[in-house]
Formats: structure tokens, C-alpha cells, sequence
């Protein structure tokens, strides 16, 4: 008996998603001015879109995927443009702004995956925000930039994006096609969060930006498994990696999420008026006492030792690790007594505060940078004490210093400020 095999079929696996575009500003959507200068955010939305080559609304692309030799991937592209600004005016207005569409985006069962091009001068902040404050996401959500303008002659605007759609394709296509044979549920699909740029994707919550020039700006050199190879990750996620092996919770800056209400912009903006975040770098010129003047100088009552400053958060960016001055020691105490919450960081941007090092007198107050404690004991409870007598573990001095171990200067802002707006809602 003649035995033969029987020939397999060899055809494309041809399968379709829908993917929002979110185009916020930035150098990715800026124009040449001349050899030197450039204007930020003046592409947006479908003109963007289609300067990047990925169509637009109701348009499909069909895009060759990294997810497997034999199948292709027919995109429609769905473009938002909530804002577009040039990144160093991010305020929280469009933070909040770009949360609610991501929110709406992440409910929507159309929605496969989500790309959002945003300026690199906030991209730091923006991410570590929304991986703050984002529900638990259903879809892959992609964020990109470039360190040059798409129109200059070596941008690296074109490559980013076509790494983040190559990213996309590999995560939302594995419920279409299944992992080795078995169908994966949408709500099974990698849930990828984070930024990908110059080849290497980085969760939300390790991005920061260390250079301000070269297209590799967000190389994370202190945390180098938590930046993955596009090409290394896309096999990852076709054997069925999942997103949560990428970042062990020992390299998160801070495994917590932040519940906080839809405000509206007036309502948003109500509640920041009652907040006030100094950020103090210590340096070699600031001398003893300019501190508590700093502080004082925001009070209407001035330097009345009856003054409280519980609606005060200070931030002090130290040399080192986060090594205050002695010098400063004594007043920082006294302001504790009038409600002001201290919080110690590094100054280095290329740095996160470690526990440990340098002694800097404050050792026997230090608390864990919390999200639900009291932001400040009550007036008569801050004036029941003068700073000689100002005690290890007091109510007072526990509640209001702390260290931001993990968190560079950039998240801590962000984290003081989404605490606020947390126990004040």
C-alpha cells in the first residue's frame, strides 16, 4: 500500500481588531521650525494619524504580526485627540482628562487595544499617575513618543509607533488565535501597560526619562529587567507570557492602587486650591532658616507659632540619597509641629531614595510613605508642644514625616498629590 502525507494548508490566518488612537501633543506630533527648532503639537489627531501611516477612523491597515510566520492582522484605527500640547504645560486638568478617556476606552468591548502618543518632557509623570489610578485595565494600553520631530530626517517617531502596533498586535491577537491551540478569553489577554520606545517596552510604573538628548532617553539603567526587548517580548507573549511576570512587586516603586472620583475640571480645580506641594532642593546656597521662612511666607498669619500648616505638604529633594542637611534639622522638626507634612527624597533624577544610609536626625519619626493616615494632627494638638520638646514617635512627629523610599522625586509630586485628593474627596 502506497502511504503519502496530506498536504496542510499554508494560508494566512487573517484576523481583524480595532484600536483607539490617543494623540495628546508633543515632539511626536511636532514640526520643523528650522535646523534647530521645532514646534511642539501641531499635528493632532487624523493628521497625526496619518503622518505616522496608520490611517484613520474606519480604515483599515494590514499589518504583517510578529505573533506568528502564517497570520496577518487587519487594524482599524479609532482617533481621539482630547488635547495637544506640548508636555512641559501638563497640568492635572489634562491628566484627569486623558484618565476618563482611557476609562471609557478600557469599557469599551469594541476596543481591542489602545495607543497614546504623548510628549517625553511628562512622561514620567503622566504614566506613574495613571498606574496610580487606573482601574483594572481589559485591554493592552500602549503609550509612545519620540525624542525627535516625525518630519526630521532620523526621527525615531515612525519606529516607536510601529514597535507599539507590533506590541498591540501580539497582545490583542492571542484571543483570536489562542495559545498553542487553546482560545484565550479577552479578559485573559496580557494586560500591558507602559511605554515603548527606542525598542524596549517599560511598565507605566518604571518609566523616567534620563536623558534629555539621543532616542535612547528612557533607558532604565537602575532597574534593567524591567525594560524588555520588543523583539524578545513579542515571542514572550505568543508562548502566553503574561503581563504581571514582567515586574515582580519588589521592582515596583509602589504596589497600590488610588481610588479617585471623576471630577470635573472646576471640581478639580477647587480641590488643588486647597492644597499647597512646595518642593525644596537643598543645596549649598540655601541657608539655615530659609525653610521655615518658605513656609511661613504662604501663611497669611506669617510666622505666628499658632499658624497651621496641615494643608502643607513639603517635599525636601536632598543631595545623595536623600541626605538632609543637619542644618535644617531643627526647623523641619518645628514645622512638623505646626502640620506640615515632610516628605524626604533625592534630588538625583537618575536616582530612587533607598532605606538605609546617611543618618540625618529624623531616624525616630520616619513612617512609611502611606496613603490613608491623618494629614495632620488637629491646631491645639500642633500647639501643645514647643520644638525643644518634640519627642520620638509623637503623634505629631509620626504622622507627618516620611521617606519615599522607592519613588523618584517626579513620582513622589504625583504621589503626595494623588493622597491629597484621595482623603480629601
Amino acid at each position: 500500500m502506497r502511504q503519502g502525507t496530506e498536504s496542510m494548508s499554508t494560508d494566512p490566518v487573517s484576523t481583524h481588531v480595532k484600536f483607539a488612537l490617543v494623540t495628546t501633543g508633543g515632539t511626536i506630533a511636532g514640526l520643523k521650525t528650522d535646523a534647530f527648532h521645532y514646534q511642539s503639537a501641531e499635528l493632532k489627531g487624523q493628521a497625526l494619524a496619518d503622518r505616522l501611516g496608520l490611517g484613520g477612523s474606519g480604515v483599515g491597515s494590514d499589518l504583517p504580526s510578529d505573533v506568528g510566520s502564517d497570520s496577518r492582522t487587519d487594524i482599524t484605527w479609532e482617533v481621539h485627540s482630547p488635547y495637544a500640547i506640548g508636555s512641559q504645560n501638563l497640568t492635572w486638568n489634562e491628566m484627569f482628562t486623558l484618565r476618563e478617556l482611557l476609562i471609557q476606552l478600557n469599557a469599551d468591548a469594541t476596543v481591542h487595544g489602545v495607543l497614546v502618543t504623548h510628549g517625553t518632557d511628562t512622561m514620567e509623570d503622566m504614566l506613574f499617575f495613571l498606574s496610580l489610578t487606573l482601574p483594572e485595565l481589559s485591554k493592552p494600553i500602549v503609550f509612545t513618543g519620540s525624542m525627535l520631530t516625525s518630519d526630521s530626517a532620523h526621527s525615531d517617531a515612525q519606529n516607536n509607533v510601529a514597535d507599539s502596533v507590533r506590541l498591540l498586535v501580539a497582545a490583542s491577537s492571542i484571543a483570536a488565535r489562542g495559545v498553542d491551540g487553546q482560545r484565550v478569553p479577552m479578559k485573559d489577554v496580557p494586560k500591558l501597560f507602559g511605554l515603548v520606545m527606542n525598542g524596549k517596552f517599560t511598565p507605566a510604573s518604571q518609566v523616567q526619562k534620563r536623558s534629555t538628548s539621543g532616542v535612547d532617553a528612557f533607558e532604565n539603567l537602575s532597574v534593567k529587567s524591567a525594560t524588555h526587548s520588543i523583539n524578545n517580548l513579542i515571542p514572550y507573549l505568543n508562548q502566553g507570557g503574561s503581563f504581571s511576570g514582567l515586574v515582580s512587586s519588589s521592582q515596583k516603586p509602589i504596589d497600590v492602587k488610588i481610588t479617585l472620583p471623576n471630577y470635573t475640571a472646576a471640581q478639580l480645580n477647587e480641590q488643588l486650591q486647597q492644597f499647597t506641594l512646595e518642593v525644596v532642593y537643598c543645596t549649598p546656597n540655601l541657608r539655615e532658616g530659609s525653610i521655615k521662612a518658605r513656609i511661613e511666607s504662604l501663611s497669611p498669619n506669617g510666622s505666628n507659632p499658632s499658624s497651621n500648616y496641615s494643608h502643607i505638604t513639603l517635599i525636601i529633594a536632598a543631595p545623595g540619597n536623600g541626605n538632609i542637611p543637619s542644618r535644617f534639622i531643627p526647623e523641619l522638626k518645628a514645622l512638623m509641629l505646626q502640620g506640615v507634612r515632610v516628605v524626604r527624597a533625592s534630588r538625583i533624577s537618575q536616582s530612587q531614595l533607598g532605606k538605609g544610609g546617611e543618618l540625618t536626625g529624623l531616624e525616630d519619626f520616619t513612617q512609611p510613605l502611606v496613603l490613608n493616615d491623618s494629614h495632620g494632627a488637629s491646631q491645639g494638638a500642633a500647639q501643645s508642644a514647643a520644638p525643644e520638646s518634640m519627642e520620638p514617635n509623637t503623634a505629631v512627629g509620626s504622622k507627618h514625616y516620611h521617606e519615599a523610599h522607592g519613588l523618584s522625586l517626579n513620582q513622589v509630586v504625583v504621589m503626595e498629590t494623588c493622597r491629597f485628593l484621595m482623603i480629601n474627596s
